[in-house]
C-alpha cells in the first residue's frame, strides 16, 4: 500500500503487483493468445485447417503453462476463449496451469480471486498437478527437479528450475496428454459431456527466465546435488566422481546441449 501511494504521489509511475496481477498485463497475454491461435491454425487438422465439410477441428490443442500467481494462465484462457469463440464449440483448445507456488487447491482459489478482481469473466484454466516429487514450496530445491531439467535439455529445451522444471515434470508424468482429473477449472464439469476431439497436440509455454540459472544452481550446489556423474555406455552403470560441478561450467554445458539437440544454429534463436 505504501508503494502504491508513493507511485501515485510521484505521478507518471505505475505500481506493478507481485506476479503482474493487474489489468495492464492483459494486452500482452492477449497478444500471446493470438500467437497461439495463429500457430494452431497452421497445424495439420488444427483450427481452421480442416476440409470445408468439417465444421470443427480434427485435432485438439492442450496449452500447458507454469502458474505462480496464475495471472498469465488466467488471461491466456480468457483470450483464447474470446478469439476462438464459435470456431471452437468442442473446446478443442484447453489451457492447463501447473501450480509452482502452492498446490492445486491454492491455485484454484487464487485463480477465482484473480478473475473476480480482474474483470470477473468466469473463464478459468484447468489445473494440471505436478507429481509429488515436483511439488513443494516456491523455488524449493530437489534432486528430481534437477533430473527433469537435464532431460529437458537433452530434448533441446533449456528450462529454469523454479517454473519450467516443475511443469515439465507434470507433462512427463501425464505422458504429454494432460487431463484435469480433479475437477479444477470452470469448464471441467462440462468437458465430461462434450464430444472429444481425436488426436491432440501439446504446446508448452515456458514462463521462467534463464537469468537466475546460476543463482539457482548455487543453491543446488550448497545442497550437495551437483555431483559429477559418469554413465558407462557398455554396462549402463552410474559412477559418481568426487566433488561437484562448477556452477558456470554446468550451465554452459546444459545450454550447449539444449542448443545442439534443438538443431538451432544460433543459441540466441531460442533465448539461450
Amino acid at each position: 500500500n505504501a508503494a502504491r501511494a508513493e507511485c501515485k504521489e510521484l505521478g507518471g509511475h505505475h505500481f506493478v503487483p507481485q506476479g503482474g496481477a493487474w489489468l495492464q498485463a492483459e494486452p500482452g497475454v492477449a497478444a500471446l493468445a493470438r500467437s497461439v491461435v495463429n500457430w494452431w491454425r497452421t497445424r495439420p487438422g488444427g483450427g481452421l485447417d480442416v476440409p470445408a465439410r468439417a465444421p470443427e477441428a480434427l485435432r485438439g490443442l492442450d496449452v500447458v503453462i507454469p502458474a505462480g500467481s496464475g495471472v498469465t494462465a488466467l488471461f491466456l484462457a480468457r483470450h483464447l476463449d474470446r478469439q476462438l469463440g464459435a470456431q471452437d464449440p468442442q473446446r478443442a483448445v484447453r489451457v492447463y496451469a501447473v501450480p509452482v507456488n502452492g498446490d492445486a487447491d491454492v491455485l484454484q482459489r487464487r485463480l477465482v480471486a484473480l478473475d473476480k478482481a480482474l474483470g470477473e469473466v468466469g473463464v478459468l484454466p484447468r489445473i494440471l498437478k505436478p507429481p509429488l516429487t515436483h511439488a513443494g514450496k516456491f523455488g524449493f530445491v530437489a534432486a528430481p527437479l534437477l533430473g527433469t531439467w537435464r532431460r529437458a535439455a537433452e530434448a533441446g529445451v533449456l528450462l529454469d528450475l523454479v517454473y519450467g522444471a516443475v511443469a515439465w515434470g507434470a507433462l512427463e508424468a501425464c505422458e504429454w496428454a494432460p487431463r484435469d482429473e480433479h475437477g479444477h477449472g470452470a469448464e471441467a464439469a462440462a468437458a465430461d459431456v462434450l464430444p472429444e476431439v481425436g488426436e491432440r497436440d501439446c504446446l508448452y509455454i515456458n514462463t521462467g527466465g534463464h537469468s537466475g540459472l546460476e543463482a539457482q544452481r548455487r543453491r543446488y550446489k550448497r545442497a550437495g546435488l551437483l555431483r559429477k556423474l559418469e554413465i558407462s555406455a557398455l554396462y549402463g552403470e552410474h559412477r559418481w566422481y568426487e566433488g561437484q560441478w562448477d556452477v558456470p561450467e554446468l550451465v554452459r554445458d546444459v545450454k550447449s546441449l539444449a542448443a545442439k539437440r534443438s538443431g538451432l544454429v544460433h543459441t540466441r534463436d531460442a533465448g539461450l
